[in-house]
């Protein structure tokens, strides 16, 4: 719910951005911050939802996984006379 709303006002702000821009600067000039603001935006968006879902990004399942055949060899073989 957060997140949508932050990535609603966001594209609002960069689909608007050229548009204040437009008659202060040349038609590249707007393109290439239009750009650099859009990746800028966008990337931290994307590190901010890597941080409320860590689980997705870490393969949990296969290290647990590793974890318990590794537990599971340390406890069946036998221990040094």
């Amino acid at each position: 719910t957060m997140s949508r709303h932050v990535v609603r006002c966001m594209v609002l702000w960069l689909f608007g951005l050229p548009l204040v821009l437009a008659g202060t600067m040349a038609p590249s000039a707007v393109g290439f911050w239009v750009f650099v603001t859009s990746y800028v935006f966008i990337g931290i968006e994307e590190v901010g939802v890597q941080v409320e879902q860590p689980f997705e990004i870490v393969p949990m399942t296969q290290l647990c996984r590793l974890i318990m055949a590794n537990l599971e060899e340390a406890f069946l073989q036998r221990p040094p006379p």
